[in-house]
């Protein structure tokens, strides 16, 4: 899987990469979207939205439709990659608030961790 690295805020406000991390934000909430729902995803299930500020910092804003109307907001990141990670691992928390048994699906390389 791809290494992200967290993001520390730096004197801006703005997401920095500092320590590497083991998990994709992205590749996770899908997996937990996708046991959530019971499901494969389509396209409709996650949908980013992005800004860019005056300093040229990107902002992800994601929905998941099918949980509700819910937005997940990334802190403002020099990159739009690392805008969507910080979205998606805040929609990641959102949905282990709601279930906390999908917190084994990033976990385990079994497809039946969680039923």
């Amino acid at each position: 899987p791809k290494v992200l690295a967290p993001r520390t805020p730096s004197p801006m406000g703005l997401t920095l990469p500092s320590q590497p991390a083991m998990v994709n934000a992205k590749s996770r909430l899908n997996e937990m979207l996708s046991k959530a729902l019971r499901r494969p995803l389509t396209k409709a299930d996650m949908c980013y939205s992005h800004t860019t500020g005056e300093d040229g910092a990107w902002q992800a804003t994601l929905v998941l439709p099918a949980l509700g109307p819910e937005s997940h907001v990334s802190q403002p990141s020099f990159r739009k990659g690392d805008a969507e990670q910080d979205a998606a691992a805040a929609a990641c928390e959102a949905i282990l608030a709601m279930d906390p048994r999908l917190a084994a699906v990033s976990r385990s390389a079994s497809p039946k961790a969680i039923q």
